[in-house]
Formats: C-alpha cells, sequence, structure tokens
C-alpha cells in the first residue's frame, strides 16, 4: 500500500502540474496534445480514488487538506493541524487570523466589527458589501475583511458586480 501513496503523490502532482498550465488550447497548448492531457488527468484522478478507497479500507478517514489535497487519518490530521498552526502563525505576523474554505484554502483577514450589518454601498463596510442578486440595492456587511474567490457585492458606486479574490 505505501507504493500506491507514493505513486498517487506523484500522480496528483503531474495532475496539478498539467492543471497549473491553463487547461488546453486556450493556453496554447497543442490540440494534438489535449487527448494525452485528459487522459493523464483522468488516470491521476483515478490512483487518487483508488488511494483514498484503500484508505477507508483500513478504517482510516481521508483528511482534506486543500482543493485536491488529503492524506489518510492520523497522517493527515497531523498535517492538517501543522497546516493550520503555520497560516495562524503567519496570519498574526501581519495582526490578521486564518480562515479556512473549502475551495481557496486558507487566507488571511481581519474580523470586521459592522458584520451582518446592512450595507447600500462598498464603502457602508469594514469588509465586502455582500449581495445575494446581481441587482440588488443592498447588502450585508462581510464578518471579514477579505473575501476569497468570486462574490457577488456591491462596489463603492452601490452598482452590483461579481469581485473575485485570491
Amino acid at each position: 500500500m505505501r507504493g500506491l501513496t507514493g505513486v498517487c503523490t506523484v500522480l496528483v502532482v503531474l495532475s496539478l502540474a498539467l492543471s497549473a498550465c491553463g487547461g488546453g488550447r486556450e493556453a496554447g497548448v497543442s490540440p494534438d496534445l489535449e487527448p494525452a492531457r485528459a487522459a493523464a488527468l483522468a488516470r491521476a484522478e483515478a490512483a487518487a480514488q483508488r488511494a483514498r478507497d484503500a484508505c477507508r479500507a483500513r478504517g482510516e478517514e481521508v483528511i482534506e487538506l486543500g482543493p485536491r489535497e488529503w492524506a489518510c487519518g492520523a497522517r493527515g490530521q497531523a498535517v492538517q493541524e501543522r497546516v493550520a498552526t503555520r497560516w495562524q502563525e503567519r496570519c498574526a505576523e501581519m495582526g490578521a487570523e486564518a480562515f479556512r474554505t473549502g475551495a481557496a484554502g486558507w487566507f488571511c483577514a481581519r474580523a470586521t466589527a459592522d458584520a451582518g450589518r446592512e450595507c447600500r454601498a462598498a464603502t457602508d463596510c469594514q469588509g465586502v458589501c455582500l449581495i445575494s442578486a446581481p441587482d440588488a440595492r443592498t447588502g450585508t456587511c462581510s464578518a471579514t475583511s477579505v473575501m476569497p474567490g468570486c462574490v457577488a457585492q456591491l462596489g463603492p458606486d452601490g452598482r452590483g458586480r461579481t469581485q473575485c479574490a485570491r
């Protein structure tokens, strides 16, 4: 089983490297290479799934460490704790707190005093004026100074927009 984990790690790294290239034609990859890229990604995901299934078969929990990152049982928990500690220390050095979201992973932000308050523009909040629909005229102030990923929000002019960060 140890060999499978090593192979899985190599394949996951290969998968990440391939996806970092931009994902195909739009990144300037030759259309001739797209089938090979897709096949490599499929093999990497299949190997990773087999390794996760092996964790579960041994009765170990699969610990999600971040996007496309995971580990088994106690080892995964130890890695997760080390990563959390590192982020908490790094953020504290900047006077911020560490937060974790599923897709974006870890990020540093300051908690806001006006979280949950109604807002009509970005300037009404210490963080972001979040909205539920692009045509909304009022929103709610975010709990943190930074919102990772893409969020619908009101701009300084009070108009809705989607802003992507991270």
